[in-house]
Formats: C-alpha cells, sequence, structure tokens
C-alpha cells in the first residue's frame, strides 16, 4: 500500500484510518506466526506448488525413485509455516514509508486547515468592519438626506416669504 503526494492538497484524513501501532504489531505477529487468514491461504498456495514441481516427481522413473532420498532438496519444505526475514523485512520498511508519506501528508492538510482557519478569521474580522462601514454609511446617508430635506424645506420657506412679499 502506497500513498503518493503530488500536491499540497492531498485529501486524506489519517484519522478515518484505523490502524494503529497496536493493530500494526499484532498484524506483524499473527504474520510471523502465519494464523491469519491470509498467510494460511499463502501457506496452502506454496506447499500444493512446491509438491507439483518436486524434482523426485519429474526427474526419476525407475524403482529406486520409491527410496526416500536425504538429499534436502529433494524434500518438501516443512518450514513453511515461518515468514521470509527479508520479505517480512521489506514488508515492514513499506509499511513504514505508506505510514511516514500518510502523517507527511496530515502534516500538510493541518497546515492547510491553518490557512483555512486564519483565512476564515480574517473575512469574519473584514465582514464585521464592512458591517460597521455599512452601518455608518446607513447613518450618514439618512442624515444627509434629512440635512437636504430641511435645506429644501427651508428654501421653500424663503420663497414662500419672497413671494409673500
Amino acid at each position: 500500500m502506497s500513498f503518493t503526494n503530488t500536491s499540497k492538497n492531498f485529501n486524506f484524513n489519517v484519522n478515518t484510518l484505523k490502524l494503529t501501532p497496536e493493530k500494526l504489531a499484532e498484524w506483524c505477529k499473527r504474520r510471523a506466526s502465519n494464523t491469519s487468514p491470509l498467510s494460511q491461504v499463502f501457506r496452502k498456495e506454496s506447499s500444493s506448488s512446491q509438491l507439483s514441481s518436486s524434482p523426485d516427481q519429474n526427474h526419476h522413473n525407475n524403482d529406486d525413485s520409491q527410496v526416500p532420498s536425504n538429499d534436502s532438496s529433494s524434500q518438501p519444505s516443512t518450514n513453511n509455516c515461518t515468514p521470509n526475514p527479508l520479505e517480512m523485512d521489506h514488508r515492514l520498511e513499506t509499511i513504514e514509508a505508506s505510514i511516514e508519506q500518510i502523517q507527511e501528508s496530515q502534516l500538510y492538510i493541518n497546515q492547510d486547515l491553518d490557512y483555512i482557519e486564519k483565512s476564515l478569521e480574517n473575512f469574519e474580522d473584514e465582514l464585521a468592519v464592512a458591517r460597521v462601514n455599512i452601518c455608518e454609511l446607513k447613518q450618514d446617508t439618512a442624515r444627509q438626506i434629512t440635512i437636504n430635506i430641511f435645506e429644501q424645506i427651508e428654501e421653500m420657506i424663503n420663497i414662500f416669504k419672497l413671494d409673500m412679499q
């Protein structure tokens, strides 16, 4: 399992991954002891393939083929239960690399979330300032309209006074 992070916007939440160190250790123990269902399948497949390609069955056609041989290479391996240490090391390295990539991706995600949170706070601040400005503008507009109305009324009164004279 390998995750490649090609950009900062890698959309993966590690919290949804239910792989804890304890579960990983338990999986490794089960895998090492071959008690996991997958390892039992692998063991069955590998033992059947080794039996079908046994040198005793393929290369000896005479009567002494019935005599058991002491050559260990001609006998089916009874050591199928123990995992290959190199294979286990490689799998463990792959898992560790995947975990590191997931953690690195989580760092990028956390940085993006921090940036979004700060942007949202800035937006909320700007919105509050805009609301105050709108209220002030409404008040200024109402004042100006009131002043204009009174000025027009005063002009009309002055014109009316001039006409009355």
